[in-house]
């Protein structure tokens, strides 16, 4: 493997023993020490700057019912054939679903929330805004609920209230 920036084998200066360079090429395995000065490779410019919305993620893991996240995907991609402003993405819709039931919930009047689903369930990964995991674990604690049985009635009132939680519930 060839490196595109200068670099110097590392070599034993005791004959008797085998240099590590020379104990990887046996291996086929190299090893590279920049030399002093070098620009190293994970440090160029990164194609795409971290905003500050990305610095601010925090991960959800859940269970959610079969169909929903296609559901989302198609609230998606109606909402950007509408819009011709900024594009939304899945997170952006994740984000005000969860701020929805935040709301409602701080408001006094919190939902029946529903159970997670066990079967016919996948389990989904979501990045969202740290705020709002906090809010979402202190309603799970405070309610002594799971967090996934939040997302899951976040998720649904959401897409009940756009009219297309029929795909969710159908599949």
């Amino acid at each position: 493997m060839r490196s595109s920036y200068p670099v110097q084998l590392r070599s034993s200066g005791d004959p008797g023993k085998i240099a590590p360079n020379v104990a990887c090429s046996r291996l086929r395995i190299s090893l590279f020490v920049p030399q002093a000065g070098a620009r190293e490779p994970w440090k160029t410019n990164m194609v795409r700057p971290v905003t500050e919305r990305s610095a601010n993620a925090a991960k959800l893991d859940v269970a959610l019912p079969l169909g929903v996240p296609e559901a989302f995907v198609k609230l998606v991609e109606a909402r950007n054939a509408a819009d011709v402003g900024r594009r939304i993405y899945t997170r952006d819709l994740h984000e005000e679903a969860l701020a929805d039931l935040i709301q409602v919930t701080d408001g006094g009047a919190p939902p029946a929330f529903l159970a997670t689903p066990y079967r016919y369930s996948r389990r989904k990964t979501f990045w969202v805004d740290e705020t709002l995991k906090a809010s979402v674990n202190r309603i799970a604690q405070e309610r002594a609920i799971s967090l996934s049985a939040v997302v899951v009635t976040a998720f649904q009132l959401f897409l009940d209230k756009h009219g297309i939680a029929q795909h969710a519930h159908a599949a």
